[in-house]
């Protein structure tokens, strides 16, 4: 069985809040990845960042789906474990799908607002407990744009399914994508990283000696 990495941010509530909510759209796409014979690990921002109300249902999606394991990062710190396993990640642009970019495994980006130019609800965390803010654009919060990634994009539940299959299928389909966004955008994700270190400890002790 293949498993399915879901991991979005939490900065718009709900995944699926702008295409009728969570409990319908979560439970078809698990249902759908249940049809494909996929195991799902649904990773989620830190538990306390979220209403009692989502955490008890979230909590009783893994009681109903034996298919779905469900993970917090205050309870489960490390996802790299996550990361290794998953043959696909679907995602509205949490951080984490940079670091799958480098799997060269598909990423499922989902379009994560109606519209850009929609006003919509953003929250933030603080010591004073979780903030939301009406804003006008997404465009003045989005540091690129959503067109901006590297893998496939989904703008409605149809075309998510149809991603989402097109990944299953071709698992190769965003190996290319990813690594020219890696190469434009993220330094050091060239496989040499550890080279670099010898060759930087190298030289600080070549200069310790020459002292």
């Amino acid at each position: 069985r293949r498993t399915v990495l879901i991991a979005p941010t939490w900065h718009y509530g709900e995944i699926f809040s702008h295409w009728g909510g969570d409990a319908v759209v979560l439970e078809n796409l698990l249902e759908h990845l249940r049809k494909r014979s996929c195991n799902v690990i649904l990773r989620l921002h830190d538990s306390y960042r979220f209403s009692r109300e989502y955490r008890s249902f979230l909590s009783s999606i893994e009681r109903r789906h034996d298919h779905v394991m469900l993970k917090y990062k205050d309870r489960h710190p490390d996802n790299f474990l996550d990361l290794q396993v998953s043959d696909l990640m679907i995602t509205n642009y949490s951080s984490i799908a940079t670091l799958f970019y480098a799997t060269g495994r598909p990423c499922v980006h989902l379009y994560p607002v109606k519209s850009a130019d929609e006003a919509f609800i953003q929250r933030r965390y603080t010591l004073a407990g979780v903030f939301e803010t009406t804003v006008p654009s997404a465009r003045y919060v989005w540091k690129r744009p959503p067109e901006v990634h590297g893998g496939l994009m989904a703008l409605s539940p149809d075309e998510m399914r149809e991603q989402v299959d097109r990944a299953l299928d071709e698992p190769g389909c965003c190996a290319e994508k990813a690594r020219e966004f890696l190469d434009e955008h993220m330094m050091g994700a060239d496989g040499g990283n550890c080279r670099r270190i010898v060759n930087a400890l190298e030289s600080l002790v070549e200069a310790q000696r020459e002292r």
